[in-house]
């Protein structure tokens, strides 16, 4: 029911550029225009909090106590301490404000800490009356990184702390890094910085001091702060790219585990939030030690918001591989979704530009859910909005007013049961760190599954796994487990999700077979066979994408868990597998209601990096399909076994395949997407037959249906249709025929069709209808809910029931 939902916390971010002057009425004109703006949400929540983005942090570490000590903010446009200068700069160079970045207004300067202190009282102050009363919450952020605003004292006085090169060398801050002696007073250390002090004791020890003078309620750590050295890229302390390291693992862990326990011996009691890397849980244990089980364990963080980059890189899979991984193990109750609609730092409003103005980076992610230990869907109670002002300082009215509308839709419509995909997520067991190549592998071969159309959108921790397969197997009905084999490593997950194959449900798993019990690999469906690396073909025996791509591959053991071993069994069907000098490894294959994908990536021989210190070498880009076999949309492919024919029709390789997530609510299915070229059209059908999303038409053909989908999509389907005659069919929603009755789900230009309509649970007074005729109809009990049925239907047929609204609600 449309706005039928309460927000835990709705997180206003906000920076300093929208204060035109240092005067209190400019800082309650602020204040009252932002309540103003986004009320309709803030009447949703049941708390507000504000997270200040007035510097980088360094207003942090600067602190001394003098309220009249003036510090550097973020009014620049750019990269405030910027990028060097490359040797023989173009004239476009010196344009660039990545090099050279520039004030927002020329008249901005540096502001004193009395000012901020006096910001946070008005904004409670003035929160607190426009809110009605509602507890209002002050953050203050930390970023490691050179963007927001000039510091002195990370790339200058103590650049010893700049060990990361995630931007240029030494321009971020990282967890285990040490300050050597400093003289100088600071609030939390009055005689000077000792020699040797981690940046978690010194972070920790200032930021109390501030929040005790200020009023601080919370910590915010930014850009993966405490989740790696690394957090933009995939290497870190345990990996450069070229191998693993696991015999670091003792100095690397020590070395994180020291920042966090630090920082928490500062701070007890506080609360601190977090962004998190740009990848998953898995990388960054795999790639830095990041100690999660240890921080997930005592409860200490919130975990990792959905990352932003998508807007940037347009990532989408990896974006949602890495929230689902941070959420399928909670430290607290609940988690947030933050939504990036501006940029106060660099020429960008997404919601304006990045997105143009559709929600393709709103509606999928927030299908996201994850399922508890009792088989209930748990999807986020909180938001965040980056930021409420844009790089001009600037509070456009057009923003909120157009997000507002489809915040409210998604946070309505978010999913009460698992998709038809669920992930079994070993949160426990990459935290244990036995496998990097594996860990790493499996992370990584998801989120690009995704991003090549996966519909993986519901996680589950193998530990909630046992729980709900032991006491709530109900809950597992319609699904189908998508496991790695990491997962099946331990023997009673192993136990139970084999015997659920075993009922006739179908299991999917992915991974590497190198290393694992030869009993684990033939329950599989395979053998381990003389390793195999190196340049191979692939040699498809499913159909795939409706367009030609290469077939050529390269098995790089440190991208793809080790060689590739897995010799198929006689009684195993092969759909893909790959050839190489010294014989064929399967790549995909189903030994009964098992299937199973091996996660080889699609990395060019060449890719390898010389100099890993350069940030574009950091990332871990897949090849594009007339490259490099397209190795990660074998887990799609291979789900029309299970009945889920999920297929694009790009007209040319590199054409790239619409986004899809698929939820459920109300025993309908959500279908959410993102398509990054609207020329390309989904071929899809489904156990129950073709989906007919309303208010569109759709061709059949083959017994599938042709979508041709917007930017950004969001379909709630209750209809599916099965019918061999090809032609266009519609759906449509018509006007209530009778008082109490609801809108008529219809669907036109049928011939000699088999219908289904999932109802709602709880409806009755169903009626069936050719216009105004009746029409009789059959129950038919499905994994997905109950359904009307109608055989033999040629014209139209639409389908009601009695509307369970009370009133006129809104």
């Amino acid at each position: 029911m449309y706005g039928d939902f309460q927000l835990r916390d709705l997180t206003f971010e906000i920076s300093g550029k929208p204060f035109l002057n240092d005067s209190e009425e400019e800082m309650r004109r602020v204040a009252r225009t932002l309540f103003r703006q986004w009320r309709r949400l803030a009447g949703r929540s049941g708390r507000i909090s504000i997270l200040l983005w007035i510097a980088d942090g360094s207003e942090i570490l600067e602190y001394t106590g003098n309220p009249a000590d003036t510090f550097e903010w973020g009014y620049w446009q750019g990269i405030a301490n910027p990028m060097p200068m490359p040797e023989n700069p173009s004239p476009e160079a010196f344009h660039n404000y990545n090099f050279v970045p520039f004030r927002y207004r020329e008249d901005a300067a540096p502001r004193t800490y009395g000012w901020l202190k006096r910001l946070i009282q008005v904004l409670r102050e003035v929160g607190t009356t426009e809110c009605g009363g509602k507890p209002i919450r002050i953050g203050a952020a930390f970023d490691n990184g050179p963007e927001f605003s000039v510091s002195d004292f990370k790339y200058r006085r103590h650049r010893e702390i700049a060990q990361a090169h995630s931007i240029y060398p030494n321009s971020f801050v990282t967890c285990d890094s040490v300050l050597h002696a400093d003289p100088k007073p600071y609030a939390g250390f009055p005689e000077g910085i000792p020699e040797g002090t981690g940046i978690g004791t010194f972070l920790g020890r200032q930021y109390a001091a501030l929040a005790r003078d200020f009023g601080f309620d919370y910590l915010w750590l930014s850009n993966g702060m405490g989740f790696g050295t690394e957090t933009w890229g995939v290497t870190g302390a345990l990996f450069d790219q070229h191998a693993f390291y696991p015999e670091k693992i003792p100095e690397a862990s020590a070395r994180m585990l020291k920042f966090w326990q630090e920082l928490l011996a500062e701070l007890p009691g506080a609360v601190l939030e977090t962004r998190g890397s740009n990848f998953p849980a898995g990388v960054e244990i795999a790639t830095d030690a990041a100690p999660l089980g240890f921080l997930y364990g005592t409860g200490v963080i919130a975990p990792p918001v959905n990352s932003p980059m998508a807007a940037i890189d347009f990532n989408t899979g990896l974006a949602i591989a890495s929230w689902m991984s941070h959420i399928a193990e909670l430290p607290g109750r609940d988690y947030a979704f933050r939504y990036y609609i501006h940029d106060p730092w660099f020429l960008n409003s997404p919601w304006l530009d990045r997105y143009g103005r559709n929600p393709w980076d709103l509606y999928p992610v927030m299908t996201v859910s994850r399922m508890n230990g009792a088989g209930e869907v748990e999807p986020p109670s909180r938001l965040a909005l980056l930021t409420c002002d844009d790089s001009y300082g600037g509070m456009p009215e057009q923003v909120p007013d157009e997000v507002i509308p489809h915040v409210i839709e998604a946070f309505s419509s978010t999913p009460d049961r698992s998709g038809p995909l669920l992930w079994v997520y070993p949160f426990a067991e990459y935290s244990r760190m036995r496998d990097l190549p594996r860990t790493f592998n499996e992370d990584m071969f998801i989120a690009a599954a995704i991003q090549d159309g996966l519909p993986l959108n519901t996680v589950i921790s193998t530990g909630n796994f046992r729980r709900v397969a032991a006491k709530h197997p109900e809950k597992l009905t319609g699904t189908i487990p998508v496991v790695p084999v990491t997962a099946l490593l331990e023997e009673d997950i192993a136990e139970l999700l084999f015997s659920f194959a075993g009922r006739g449900n179908f299991i999917l798993v992915y991974g590497s077979g190198a290393g694992i019990p030869e009993r684990l690999a033939e329950r599989i469906g395979f053998r381990r066979a003389a390793p195999q690396r190196g340049a191979a073909r692939a040699e498809l025996f499913l159909p795939g994408d409706r367009t030609s791509f290469s077939d050529r591959l390269f098995l790089h053991e440190q991208f793809s868990g080790g060689p590739a071993v897995e010799e198929a069994l006689s009684e195993t069907r092969i759909a893909a597998q790959a050839r190489f000098a010294g014989g064929t490894r399967l790549l995909a294959g189903r030994n009964g209601s098992i299937l199973f994908v091996r996660s080889l990536l699609p990395v060019e021989e060449e890719y390898l990096p010389e100099n890993p210190t350069v940030f574009r070498k950091r990332h871990l880009n897949c090849a594009p399909p007339d490259r490099m076999f397209p190795s990660a949309r074998l887990i799609r492919w291979s789900l029309a076994e299970a009945g889920w024919e999920l297929r694009a029709v790009p007209s040319a390789p590199r054409q790239m395949p619409p986004r899809l997530c698929i939820a459920r609510r109300d025993d309908a299915f959500l279908f959410c997407g993102y398509t990054p070229d609207t020329t390309v059209p989904l071929e899809i059908r489904t156990p129950l037959g073709v989906p007919v999303p309303p208010e569109q038409e759709l061709l059949l053909k083959s017994g599938a249906g042709i979508w041709h989908t917007a930017k950004a999509f969001r379909f709630e389907i209750r209809v599916f249709v099965r019918q061999e005659a090809e032609g266009v069919i519609s759906g449509k929603t018509m006007y209530p025929l009778l008082p109490g009755m609801t809108p008529p789900i219809e669907v036109r230009n049928l011939h000699n069709a088999e219908v289904r309509c999932l109802v709602p649970p709880g409806s009755s007074g169903w009626e069936v209808r050719r216009g105004r005729t009746h029409l009789p109809f059959e129950w038919e009990e499905t994994p997905y809910g109950r359904c009307l049925l109608v055989r033999d239907i040629s014209e139209q047929v639409s389908f009601s029931w009695k509307n369970q609204r009370k009133g006129n609600e809104a």
